[in-house]
C-alpha cells in the first residue's frame, strides 16, 4: 500500500490546522512501527539498517504483497521527514537518515540513482543500472530534505550525482519529456 498521501496531508494540516489531518497521519505513523512486525513497519525497518530489498518476502524472481518499489517506499519516507517537522519526534527523521543509508549502501547505481527498474533488488550488484526517472527524482528529493534538516555533505553529494547522471541523461533538452527508463548498457 503506498502510503505517499502523508506528505499532502500534513500540509493540509499545516495549512487548515485541522487537527484530523495531523491525527490522520499519525495513525498512518503508528502502522509503520508495529510490534508485531507486521507490514508495512517502515518506521522499525528504517531503524534496522537492514536493507529494504530484504524486508518483504520473495516469492521465486518476484516480490509479492508488500514490495519494495522504490518511488513509493521514497515517498513514504518523504512523508515521514514532514512528520517529523511537524511533531519533532526524532525517531521518525533517525528511520528516514536509516533508511537513506541503506539505500545508499545496497541500491545505488552506477548511474547514481538508487533501485534495479522500479524495486529495491540490491542494485549495487547489478553490473549495469536500469533506473526510472521517477526513482531518480525520490532520491533527490530525499536526499535534499535531508540536507535541509541536517546541513550533511553526503545528502547534497549523492543529489549532485544523481542530477548529473541519472536525471539530466534521461530528460530532453527542453524538460517537456524524457525517457521511462535510463539504462547504463545498450
Amino acid at each position: 500500500a503506498a502510503c505517499s498521501i502523508l506528505k499532502p496531508m500534513l500540509v493540509l494540516y499545516r495549512l487548515t490546522g485541522k487537527t484530523e489531518y495531523y491525527d490522520f497521519c499519525l495513525e498512518i505513523a503508528k502502522d509503520w512501527e508495529r510490534e508485531d512486525g507486521e507490514n508495512p513497519n517502515l518506521i522499525t525497518n528504517g531503524l534496522s539498517g537492514v536493507s529494504s530489498a530484504n524486508w518483504y518476502p520473495l516469492d521465486g524472481d518476484y516480490i509479492y504483497g508488500w514490495h519494495s518499489k522504490a518511488y513509493e517506499m521514497m515517498s513514504c519516507f518523504d512523508g515521514l521527514i514532514e512528520l517529523y517537522r511537524v511533531s519533532g519526534e526524532e525517531r521518525y527523521l533517525e528511520a528516514v537518515k536509516g533508511f537513506w543509508d541503506s539505500t545508499l549502501r545496497d541500491e545505488a547505481n552506477i548511474l547514481g540513482s538508487v533501485g534495479y527498474c522500479e524495486l529495491f533488488h540490491h542494485a549495487k550488484d547489478y553490473p549495469d543500472a536500469a533506473t526510472e526517472i521517477c526513482d531518480v527524482i525520490h532520491w533527490m528529493r530525499l536526499s535534499h530534505e535531508l540536507f535541509c534538516l541536517t546541513g550533511e555533505v553526503k545528502y547534497m553529494e549523492a543529489f549532485e550525482r544523481a542530477y548529473l547522471n541519472a536525471f539530466l541523461a534521461g530528460i530532453y533538452e527542453d524538460g517537456r519529456s524524457g525517457a521511462f527508463f535510463v539504462r547504463s548498457v545498450g
